[in-house]
């Protein structure tokens, strides 16, 4: 089985060897409006990736044991295999679009301010409970 991540713009490369998770990607997903995401390998060596990449596609194939990986770019493709793979995706900006914020009415915020005020004083604390 094949699964496919499609990055635009810019994508960051980090990799360091003393890290569980030692290879990351971060970038735009390709057509998902914005969404941010990481990608984070298990990998045994360095893939030797440059520091910055643009407009890549990462493919995973699962094996039986490891992940076989491919990192295609404009300027060529590398290979490299994976013990794990992990997606993080941001998903901020699609929820706010789906559940926009609601304003608070002033009485709200009056009656909150006027209890952090009575919890304040120790004689007017009482009051509360």
């Amino acid at each position: 089985m094949s699964n496919v991540l499609t990055f635009s713009g810019p994508v960051a490369v980090r990799f360091e060897p003393d890290q569980p998770l030692s290879l990351s990607l971060s970038g735009q997903l390709r057509d998902s409006g914005g969404v941010q995401a990481l990608v984070s390998l298990d990998v045994a060596d360095n893939p030797n990736l440059p520091s910055n990449l643009c407009d890549i596609v990462l493919e995973v194939v699962d094996g039986s044991a490891a992940q076989s990986c491919r990192v295609q770019t404009a300027a060529g493709a590398f290979s490299f295999g994976a013990k794990r793979v992990f997606v993080h995706r941001d998903l901020r900006v699609p929820m706010r679009v789906a559940v926009p914020p609601q304003p608070v009415s002033a009485g709200y915020r009056w009656r909150w301010r006027l209890g952090i005020f009575l919890a304040r004083i120790p004689i007017l604390r009482s009051w509360l409970s």
